[in-house]
């Protein structure tokens, strides 16, 4: 593996060294090269750093260029080893148009030339006098993340976070709107680059669409960011004004069988404070359908469940956050933000059962209720002081996070049938109170070098700590009133120390910009079981090195290798050893001796723009060390028909593949997205002394075209095929699903109203199998289809856009002429 790591830069250094030519004209071949040009490159509107800008310098003389480079995150750029004389920089990105500054003139006593802060303009042109903005792409795919603009995505108007993601690439959504980032669903979820206060996939599920900017999925991330997440970062940036005066947003939506949702925005800006707000309300309810067939075998006798019923899932929840952003002058930015809310889901399962078994020990038939529901009140608090010293990028960024939680798991389930019990009804039901705080120090500090060079450098404590409480209780039909069940009551404490330091440098050398990072940390786990008394404790340094190359070329083309280490680290109910009463056929126990997983990644990409097109391929390679997969084993203490749910290290697995995307600007109204993810999936490892070890070759698409009119209609189709899949145990079924949507601006674009329908064909479907030594079961499961949404926004003081349609501007840098 070293060696197929290598060989890609050996290629990339050579090329370098054989492409590399003078590009200067004949007065600046014997010059001293030592000249320095530095600048940032902002969005003209919304005063945003553009990163990926193009930055060109060309000679006065006869305007052949010199060289080139592209912006930071910052939006950050330098050109070094320039020769004494005058010249002029462009500056390009897609979507904006071409700024010029002219006039510049390096001497030996003014070698280093800082153009300052270039604005670039958004470019707007004119269809038989309908003022259209020219939108930025609905996915751009930057050489190290992906960056999705919301707002090109009609299909989600009126939904979450799950919607915008369905039609990214990289990313895979079952039908119950869970998340997998190339094939795992470990991941991490940051909120403008800092922790969710809801973690993960929950997260995802409660964010407005109408309340993001822009979200960014980082599969490579470099050791400034927490390891955690396996296959990276998907990093929502929400939206804040950037204009001064006021401004807002108001969204609302309504769908078929009780889906409502509301939420909106405020920003007031004046001279150096700026305040922000939002208030959001969901309630949104989902039907299907599901069926199942199980098989055990127990010495000679084989056991059978049939089931087949109707579920219903709903989301509720409330949120409001606000803060402000207070510059006390131009060294230091100080900035607080809060959110406070409650979140609710609920899963209910309504099916009729079949119990039999071969030979005939037991026959029974019986209808089962089953409703679990979860409610918590969170609270998050942050803080930021941004210090900037004298030298342009040199800075420290100091952070304070404290998110706190509680809330109530419940479990009802009653079983109506003369066979199981006298009076033919059980009821049972269990609760789980749940207590979380979290709390994170931070400082990231930043120290630019003569030219390229870059070092930085952070420090971060983390200290979780979680109390769970879990009772069982039983319905004694003789005294009329609940019992609790002793054999499946218990309290659990878990307490996590880690601390983190890590270091950065970059630069660049022949051609090649480079970032090497290494992030050490020691963490310190205790699991607590109150009620056995029983303690676990794991503490263990770690190290996850990070590497990244870029080369770029002529004609808009690049190249990125990149390295990163990643973790998983278990949560508090995969360790607690305690046994879980799931339902009368289904326990759960978790494994104390629970380790983290490791993964190695590896990324070689190429990036080739053609005017306001591009193609991008994408091919990786991750192996995944330790790893946790949750297994189902049969229960051989009892006779009775009884499955253990639990969490175990499986050796590890292995991912191989390309994935191919491309924009398409066909027209100046029609646009195609799409993206083919193959990739080769293998797993190695035993479950209870059994090989599971599988390969599977499959492969999924996405496609996206937007259709644009001149009174302000869109029409977009959406689809999404996604191949069949292994796991340690089983295998998932191929599914398709097909959206479509149409958006009608009204008012200047002040007010959109959006039409979708998902499922168009009512092909959404889940369907999987599971099997072990000793039994076998196969699941289908189907959503509710052809669901419709109107969506409603409004913009409060929408910026009108303006009439100027030249493609570039203008900046005169000096005085002097040549």
């Amino acid at each position: 593996m070293r060696k197929l790591f290598f060989i890609p830069v050996l290629v990339l250094i050579l090329d370098s060294s054989i492409a590399q030519r003078p590009h200067d004209d004949h007065n600046h071949e014997n010059m001293p090269k030592v000249g320095v040009i530095t600048g940032k490159v902002r969005d003209a509107g919304t005063d945003a750093f553009i990163e990926y800008s193009t930055v060109s310098i060309f000679s006065h003389r006869d305007s052949s260029l010199i060289t080139g480079t592209i912006t930071d995150q910052t939006g950050s750029f330098i050109l070094k080893e320039l020769p004494y004389g005058f010249f002029y920089v462009e500056f390009g990105f897609i979507g904006y148009k071409k700024h010029r500054v002219t006039r510049i003139r390096i001497t030996p006593n003014a070698s280093v030339v800082d153009l300052g802060v270039i604005k670039l303009e958004p470019t707007y042109t004119s269809l038989e006098q309908v003022e259209v903005v020219a939108d930025k792409p609905h996915v751009e795919y930057k050489i190290d993340r992906k960056v999705i603009t919301v707002s090109q995505d009609i299909s989600s108007a009126g939904g979450t976070a799950v919607d915008v993601l369905e039609n990214t690439p990289s990313v895979q959504t079952d039908l119950e709107g869970n998340i997998t980032l190339r094939g795992s669903s470990n991941f991490r979820v940051l909120v403008d680059g800092k922790p969710s206060v809801i973690e993960g996939n929950e997260a995802l599920q409660q964010i407005p669409a109408s309340s993001i900017q822009s979200i960014e999925i980082i599969t490579n991330p470099s050791a400034k960011y927490d390891p955690d997440g396996m296959a990276g970062i998907i990093n929502i940036l929400m939206k804040k004004q950037k204009q001064h005066g006021f401004g807002g947003i108001f969204n609302a939506s309504i769908g078929t069988k009780e889906k409502y949702r509301t939420n909106f925005l405020i920003n007031y800006r004046k001279n150096n404070i700026n305040f922000f707000g939002g208030l959001s309300y969901d309630d949104r309810k989902f039907s299907g359908t599901g069926l199942m067939n199980r098989e055990s075998y127990l010495n000679d006798t084989v056991f059978y469940v049939l089931s087949d019923g109707s579920r219903e899932f709903r989301r509720k929840g409330f949120e409001i956050k606000g803060g402000f952003d207070y510059s006390i002058n131009d060294k230091h930015l100080i900035t607080l933000s809060g959110s406070r809310g409650d979140r609710g889901f609920s899963r209910g399962r309504f099916e009729k059962y079949h119990e039999y078994s071969d030979p005939s020990l037991t026959d029974q038939w019986y209808n089962s209720r089953d409703v679990f529901e979860v409610n918590f009140d969170y609270y998050g608090v942050n803080f930021d002081h941004l210090l900037k010293f004298d030298q342009p990028g040199h800075e420290l960024l100091s952070s304070v996070y404290y998110r706190s939680s509680q809330g109530r798991n419940t479990s009802d389930m009653t079983e109506d049938t003369a066979s199981i019990i006298e009076n033919g009804t059980l009821k049972q039901r269990s609760g789980q109170d749940e207590y979380e705080t979290e709390l994170r120090i931070k400082a990231d500090y930043t120290k630019p070098f003569h030219n390229n060079g870059k070092f930085e450098a952070g420090y971060q404590a983390r200290i979780d700590i979680c109390d769970a409480d879990y009772v069982l209780e039983d319905y004694d039909y003789d005294q009329n009133l609940w019992l609790t069940n002793g054999e499946f009551t218990n309290e659990i404490e878990v307490y996590r120390n880690i601390q983190d330091v890590y270091g950065m440098y970059s630069d660049k050398i022949i051609g090649i910009d480079y970032q090497l990072g290494l992030r050490i940390e020691y963490t310190d786990r205790v699991i607590k079981q109150v009620t056995t008394g029983e303690e676990f404790i794991y503490n263990k340094f770690m190290i996850f090195p990070t590497a990244h190359l870029t080369k770029q070329f002529e004609n808009n083309y690049q190249v990125l290798l990149s390295y990163s280490r990643r973790i998983n680290r278990p949560r508090h109910w995969h360790v607690n050893p305690f046994t879980r009463y799931i339902d009368r056929l289904n326990k759960r126990v978790g494994n104390p001796e629970l380790e983290p997983e490791f993964t190695d990644s590896y990324e070689l990409n190429f990036q080739k723009h053609f005017g306001k097109s591009f193609v991008a391929l994408e091919t990786y390679y991750r192996q995944t060390n330790n790893k946790i997969t949750r297994i189902r084993i049969q229960d051989t203490t009892t006779t009775e028909n009884v499955l253990i749910h639990t969490m175990d290290n499986v050796n590890r697995d292995y991912a191989l593949g390309a994935e191919l995307m491309a924009n398409l600007q066909i027209f100046k109204w029609w646009n195609i997205n799409t993206s083919a993810n193959f990739f080769n999936y293998r797993i190695e490892g035993e479950i209870v002394s059994e090989d599971v070890s599988q390969m599977k070759n499959t492969w999924n698409f996405r496609g996206n075209t937007t259709f644009r009119f001149k009174w302000g209609s869109r029409i977009q189709l959406t689809g999404f095929y996604s191949g069949p899949s292994v796991t340690a145990q089983g295998e998932r079924e191929a599914f398709y699903t097909v959206n479509a949507a149409l958006r009608q601006d009204f008012m200047k674009r002040k007010l959109s109203l959006t039409l979708q329908i998902r499922d168009i064909f009512k092909s959404g479907k889940f369907e999987f199998t599971t099997r072990g030594e000793d039994f076998y079961i196969y699941n289908r499961f189907t959503r509710e289809p052809q669901v419709v949404t109107l969506s409603l926004t409004y913009r409060l003081n929408n910026i009108r856009q303006s009439k100027d349609d030249h493609d570039h501007t203008e900046t005169d840098y000096g005085t002097d002429t040549e």
